[in-house]
This record gives structure tokens, C-alpha cells and sequence, in this order.
């Protein structure tokens, strides 16, 4: 059963996880990146549209052999979510360190740039989700959770898995934008509020005992 819970490309495993044992402990559910990483627009991609738009590709007569990229359609920032996030799981919540001697600094070690030109990825950081789950006080809270909510799925097992991805998806300071011009243009106009559907991916992990509910029940902004 476990195996079926686990999925690599979920940074809201991690992310849930974070905050539903901040929340325990009553401590802050606090921004581990920068302000470039928190105002930054970044894509989110649900996996239901995902599905339609996978249908609509086979269905539609002029989308064979062509590609298309994949995302829900409206703006997202994380300074946006992680209001929210203190208020499905009644924490507090802390925006990015202004002090710029407390954060670590990661400059790409890859000299050639995707784009192949302009400077290299700098990634700013106070702390990482790999390294706070390391925390001893953290894993202790973590098997209280597990235990009281009947969890099947555990990612503290692998933490650089699961928090690993999470760090990735959260830390970097460069946005990700996905173009549907190609799909608009051929007719599909899906779109799916970003927010509201990360609400309800929490809640499901939840139902699917992989992370602790969330105390809010209804999606609120």
C-alpha cells in the first residue's frame, strides 16, 4: 500500500508534511527562500486538468503528433500561498529573512546556461526542508503525527526524495512559465485556480493517509 502513496514529482508530499508538524509544534511555517523566490510567478500543474487536456489532445483531430505543455493557466506566487497555508492549518506564518547574512548562498556549477548565455543560477536560502527534517525534534513530532492520524506513507524514510523535491520546487529564484499558446490556439481554454487546488490536493493526501489533515475543511483565501 505504501508504494502506491509515493510520488516523486509531488512537492505538496513535503510541503504538507512541513507544515501540518509546524503546526504541531506551534511554531511558524516559515519561508525557507528569498524575496526573488517569493514574488517570483511560477506555474503549478494539477494533475485532473492534466488528464482533460490529455483527452482533449487525443479527441481532438488536429493535436496528433504534436506536443503540448501542461499547466493550470493562472499566475501563482509562493508569497501568495503561504498566507493561506497559515490559515488551512491555523499557524503562524513568516515571510523571507531580510537580513542577507543569514542566507546561503548556491551559485550553478554548470558554466553554460540553458538559455546559453547570461550568468548562472544563484539560488538563495536560510534553511532547507532537507535540513529541517533532519531535526530530531521534527522526526519526534513527526511519529506523534503519524501515529495519531493512522499515516500508510512516511517521508522521513527518504527524506532527500521527498524534501528534496520540495526544496527544488520552492527555493530557486528564477521563475517557470510554460507556454499553452499552442493548445489556446488549437482550442483548449482549461484553467484551474492554482490555490484552490492545492487546497484540495492537501486534503486528499490526507484522505489517502499520506500527510495529517489540514484544520481548515473548506478552501478559504
Amino acid at each position: 500500500m505504501e508504494c502506491l502513496r509515493d510520488n516523486l514529482l509531488n512537492h505538496l508530499v513535503g510541503l504538507s508534511a512541513y507544515c501540518a508538524v509546524q503546526s504541531y509544534l506551534r511554531e511558524p511555517i516559515a519561508f525557507p527562500g528569498d524575496y526573488i523566490a517569493w514574488d517570483r510567478e511560477y506555474c503549478q500543474r494539477t494533475g485532473v486538468l492534466n488528464a482533460y487536456l490529455e483527452e482533449w489532445a487525443i479527441l481532438n483531430p488536429n493535436a496528433g503528433n504534436e506536443a503540448f505543455n501542461a499547466q493550470d493557466g493562472l499566475p501563482f506566487t509562493w508569497g501568495r500561498l503561504w498566507p493561506l497555508l497559515g490559515t488551512w492549518y491555523g499557524a503562524r506564518w513568516t515571510p523571507p529573512e531580510i537580513d542577507a547574512s543569514k542566507y546561503n548562498t548556491f551559485t550553478s556549477r554548470w558554466e553554460e546556461t540553458p538559455r546559453g548565455y547570461g550568468p548562472r543560477g544563484v539560488t538563495r536560502s536560510t534553511f532547507s526542508l532537507l535540513e529541517w527534517s533532519q531535526s530530531a525534534k521534527v522526526e519526534k513530532a513527526w511519529k506523534e503525527l503519524y501515529a495519531q492520524h493512522g499515516l500508510l506513507f512516511d517521508p522521513f524514510k527518504d527524506k532527500a526524495q521527498v524534501f528534496g523535491m520540495t526544496d527544488s520546487a520552492i527555493i530557486g529564484g528564477w521563475p517557470l512559465s510554460l507556454s499553452m499558446r499552442k493548445a489556446r490556439k488549437m482550442g483548449w481554454h482549461g484553467c484551474v485556480d492554482s490555490y484552490e487546488s492545492m487546497f484540495q490536493t492537501i486534503r486528499d493526501l490526507a484522505r489517502l493517509k499520506v500527510t495529517p489533515p489540514m484544520q481548515a475543511t473548506d478552501f478559504e483565501e
